[in-house]
């Protein structure tokens, strides 16, 4: 996964959520959070 991230040229982030699987990410807590943030931060 963080090779594909480090390939990207553009603004990326990678954010393993805690205790979950593969892309049960989109329902941890936090999810909507972190997508925010790192779209803020971007400028986006």
């Amino acid at each position: 996964m963080r090779r594909v991230a480090d390939a990207h040229a553009g603004p990326h982030q990678v954010w393993v959520a805690p205790g979950v699987e593969h892309v049960g990410a989109v329902l941890h807590p936090d999810h909507w959070r972190v997508v925010l943030t790192f779209l803020d931060a971007a400028g986006v």
